[in-house]
């Protein structure tokens, strides 16, 4: 892209979701309990059950300070010009620059009332991971893929089904190119994965350093007399 299309694009996504701020959306009692998550690691620095994405309660704290309503409104903006932009450019080398930003805006309503925010930041993470794919070849570029998609699961668990189709796809390719060698040398421990160790090691503090507060889970709220602990979203 050039200058002028990279100025022209970016002003009129930029005014879309500017002006999608003014509809009638509201944020869900989901995306509420997000906001209480981010506001428990801000006064106690401890995370949540790993299925309410400690990680995205994390991303909130960048904004928890501006206040309400304003950090919700600034937050709003953000992610969704992150997975704008993310789809743009996924869309891009199928459909090309116009018309893949057009496809893009007109998926903008959908976007904006798919609750709760953090899916959309999964969705962009995915994508960025299918356009690393593109065209497969260094190591680096599939570490930093598969770091992507593990960090699309750490934002919303069901985007595990992605991760498994991509191990199962890549599997199938390399059984079929080189068969077990090629395999064993994929898996074997490399510098270039440390983006996949910085992935893992999130999930493992995530899963220990866990709140104390009595709505650290599923439900947001005491579950005394619920006929589960909430502990995870199975």
């Amino acid at each position: 892209m050039n200058l002028w299309q990279v100025v022209l694009v970016g002003t009129l996504v930029s005014a879309a979701i500017v002006l999608s701020v003014f509809s009638q959306w509201e944020m869900s009692g989901e995306t509420w309990g997000y906001w209480l998550f981010a506001r428990i690691f801000g006064e106690t620095g401890e995370f949540v059950i790993p299925d309410r994405s400690p990680v995205y309660t994390l991303y909130l704290n960048l904004f928890q300070w501006i206040g309400y309503p304003g950090a919700i409104h600034v937050e709003y903006i953000v992610t969704s010009g992150i997975v704008v932009l993310a789809l743009i450019m996924l869309f891009k080398r199928h459909m090309g620059l116009a018309a893949g930003t057009i496809a893009v805006l007109l998926w903008l309503p959908y976007l904006q009332w798919a609750e709760p925010p953090v899916q959309k930041l999964a969705l962009a993470c995915s994508a960025y991971a299918m356009l690393l794919r593109q065209p497969e070849g260094r190591t680096s570029q599939l570490a930093g893929s598969y770091s992507l998609l593990g960090l699309a699961y750490l934002l919303r668990g069901t985007y595990g089904v992605l991760l498994i189709v991509f191990v199962v796809w890549d599997l199938y390719r390399l059984s079929r190119g080189g068969g077990a060698k090629k395999i064993i040398e994929l898996i074997r421990p490399k510098v270039a994965y440390w983006p996949v160790g910085i992935v893992a090691s999130l999930f493992l503090l995530f899963s220990f350093a866990q709140s104390s507060h009595p709505w650290n889970n599923a439900w947001y709220g005491t579950t005394t007399w619920a006929p589960i602990a909430g502990e995870s979203l199975l």
